[in-house]
């Protein structure tokens, strides 16, 4: 039988983004390297090489992959959510994000990063997973608010992830923010009101 020679390659490129991604699982971004990466994919050190421009290429490329499932979790939501009302399905969507967040720690924090300096397909992904949310905030848009809604719910919605993410050792006052819910139905009453 005669192998095509890339066939292979994109084995080892998926082994190295799993590998990534099960490291965030245990770790935060600092933990990842090149070597660590391949030694849990079971490639050998310089293998990331072959497949990646650098650590660099290999973060976008686990970004990239994060922002995939990201998409699937909010849509996953928001098909569950197709026989409810409007708000519902924004709520579904939202809450999926945050539990998204929590779930994917170190993935959220890695993905958010490399927004900052995107690869073409970074950029791709990400803005597929926020159309969602925006598709969610759709049925609210009006003249009066314009995008003030879409922007204000992803704000809030982004502000949650980041607080379930940081979890203080010993915080002196605990704060407990008020319920998701109940802030995004404000959010939406008021940004509605004719």
């Amino acid at each position: 039988m005669i192998r095509n020679k890339n066939e292979g390659r994109g084995c080892v490129r998926e082994k190295l983004i799993q590998a990534g991604i099960e490291l965030l699982a245990e770790d935060e971004c600092e933990s990842l390297s090149l070597r660590r990466i391949a030694a849990l994919a079971g490639v050998s050190h310089a293998a990331p090489a072959h497949y990646f421009d650098g650590l660099s290429g290999l973060r976008a490329a686990i970004g990239e992959r994060g922002f995939e499932m990201f998409a699937q979790t909010m849509s996953e939501a928001h098909r569950q959510s197709a026989d409810g009302d409007d708000f519902e399905k924004l709520e579904a969507v939202s809450v999926s994000y945050i539990k998204f967040a929590e779930t994917h720690t170190g993935l959220f924090r890695l993905m958010f990063d490399e927004l900052l300096a995107p690869t073409p397909e970074l950029s791709k992904q990400a803005t597929k997973s926020y159309a969602i949310l925006q598709q969610a905030c759709s049925p609210f848009k009006s003249s009066d608010n314009g995008d003030r809604l879409e922007i204000m719910t992803w704000s809030m919605v982004h502000g949650y992830s980041s607080l379930h993410m940081s979890k203080p050792r010993a915080p002196s006052a605990p704060f407990t923010p008020p319920s998701f819910s109940s802030i995004l139905k404000l959010l939406v009453k008021v940004n509605t009101v004719a």
